[in-house]
């Protein structure tokens, strides 16, 4: 990961350097030394033979190259220079070194924790890590202090209280796993300056090896758990499939490796704290809600993670003082705006798994029998939990237009089956569909009106239940309805251009638009 300006010429030897050959790494064969050699200020040397260690060295004569090594310069461009940065042969050998990891914590949970088995801590990474990726202390606080006051106001998973006493050491001093949360942290601020920029950026792919990094170098821990999640979330706002189906689905098997899920599962490291706990609790519900909401179109597709336990812990709130100040309310107010909020995630993503699941059952012998009337129980439900929240909502004065859109996308996958405005059983009427769209559409049009409207911190899981609703504008028939149908299907439309400035998910629902349009 060497720092190599655009333009310049690199010299390269034919083949690797002894060192690498000897040790059966991958070689970038840079001259004069190779970045592997650089990194640990190893003697970096590309003669014609390679002595094992045990064997006697030869004289000082013999060991002088007999033949001058044939060196290849070439021209870099921009895309060369990115390349040489997240070469796979390299960034694994130059920023981490891998740890001891206990493999009996996997082939005898018994002995690990009655032996009281050690996991080591993820080592330091190379100095060339920040430098390359990250700048100096001064850009790592401006990166996290964008990502408190935008990421974080809609998915609070990581303490902020807790993740600013690392930033209190110098950054040389940061174990690995925290230097890739803060390169994740980085990623998921990035916005798109052009309708045509590519989100699979020279930071995505870093990140995204870092991941596979810290896999190979044994190291399982929150911070790496966090920093994956946030690479889903990532790829799920800029629609970079199947990445974002996949990279869940890795973090599900990561959690379940942690101990997260079961409350009797063997646990790497316990936490040590109250707020680590919460912190903990909260990162495996936001696991849950994407791993359902990423697949809430496709539920025959099965989910990562099963249905959580009945009394698996809900966190209420979330770094008390500190982010109190941050979102301008007092104390009390924090506490009461967190348990609202975050229990009103994990109320919606509860009933988002069991509307997958019911989806997910419509082509069983017991789905005809009883499907109807379980789809008429969870329709009551969310309907309830919308009502409740908003209500809530209104009484505190607080948003939570980032946590109800869960359950508008839940009741948008159950209309899709069902059809608009049945009835149940018992002859009363079923969820008024059209009472949803109308809150989507309400709440499009605050953000179009809104001036100070933000876009660094919406939220992409707003922008499934603005496309379910355009798309059920496009299918109503020519009626009398139809010049207010055209003119709020135009304020769907708007919103979603704006918020494509933001998340590339938006661009990519516009263009799904237009091939609705055709069809119809």
């Amino acid at each position: 990961m060497n720092d190599i300006a655009e333009g310049a010429i690199i010299y390269t030897a034919e083949r690797a350097c002894n060192s690498c050959r000897v040790q059966k790494r991958k070689c970038d064969k840079l001259l004069p030394s190779c970045s592997l050699c650089s990194s640990r200020l190893w003697k970096c040397d590309y003669l014609l033979e390679v002595h094992r260690k045990s064997r006697t060295p030869r004289s000082a004569h013999e060991q002088q190259p007999q033949h001058p090594v044939k060196v290849v310069h070439r021209q870099t461009s921009s895309i060369l220079t990115a390349n040489i940065v997240n070469n796979p042969g390299t960034a694994s050998e130059s920023w981490i070194s891998s740890i001891d990891f206990p493999a009996v914590f996997f082939l005898d949970p018994y002995i690990f924790q009655n032996h009281q088995v050690q996991v080591p801590r993820a080592n330091l990474v190379s100095p060339k890590f920040y430098s390359c990726f990250l700048g100096n202390g001064t850009a790592v606080h401006a990166h996290v202090s964008l990502y408190f006051n935008s990421i974080h106001k809609w998915m609070p998973i990581i303490s902020m209280e807790r993740f600013y006493t690392y930033l209190e050491k110098p950054l040389s001093e940061l174990p690995a796993d925290v230097a890739f949360l803060l390169l994740c942290m980085k990623m998921i601020t990035w916005a798109p300056s052009t309708p045509s920029e590519d989100p699979r950026t020279e930071i995505y792919f870093a990140a995204k090896q870092c991941f596979a990094n810290l896999e190979t170098a044994g190291v399982l821990s929150i911070r790496g758990l966090e920093a994956g999640f946030l690479i889903s979330i990532y790829e799920m706002g800029h629609a970079i499939y199947p990445s974002a189906f996949l990279t869940i689905g890795a973090c599900a098997r990561y959690g379940y490796a942690l101990g997260l899920g079961h409350s009797g599962a063997t646990k790497i490291c316990r936490p040590f704290s109250r707020d680590e706990l919460k912190e903990n609790t909260r990162l495996w519900w936001a696991i849950i809600l994407l791993d359902r909401f990423i697949s809430l179109e496709c539920p025959d597709q099965s989910l990562a993670i099963e249905d959580p336990e009945n009394h698996n812990t809900i966190p209420l709130y979330d770094d008390s003082h500190k982010t109190a100040v941050v979102n301008s309310l007092g104390h009390a107010s924090q506490l009461r705006r967190d348990c609202g909020c975050f229990v009103l995630v994990v109320e919606a993503t509860k009933l988002l798994g069991q509307v997958h699941r019911h989806l997910s059952n419509r082509h069983s012998t017991q789905f005809e029998r009883e499907g109807a009337e379980e789809g008429a129980q969870l329709e009551r439900t969310l309907d309830s939990l919308i009502n409740a929240s908003e209500a809530e909502a209104q009484k505190w004065g607080v948003s939570i237009s980032d946590q109800i859109t869960i359950c508008y996308s839940a009741t948008f996958a159950l209309y899709k089956l069902y059809g608009p405005l049945r009835h149940d059983h018992d002859g009363s009427p079923g969820m008024d569909i059209k009472a949803v769209w109308d809150k989507v559409v309400s709440n499009c049009k605050i953000i179009l009106s809104n001036q100070d409207f933000c876009l660094q911190s919406v939220s992409p899981l707003l922008l499934h239940g603005i496309y379910a609703t355009a798309t059920n504008f496009i299918d109503i028939d020519h009626s009398t309805e139809q010049k207010t149908a055209l003119e709020e299907k135009q304020i769907l439309t708007s919103t979603l251009q704006l918020l494509g400035q933001r998340w590339k998910l938006a661009r990519t629902y516009l263009e799904l638009l237009e091939a609705r349009e055709m069809i119809n």
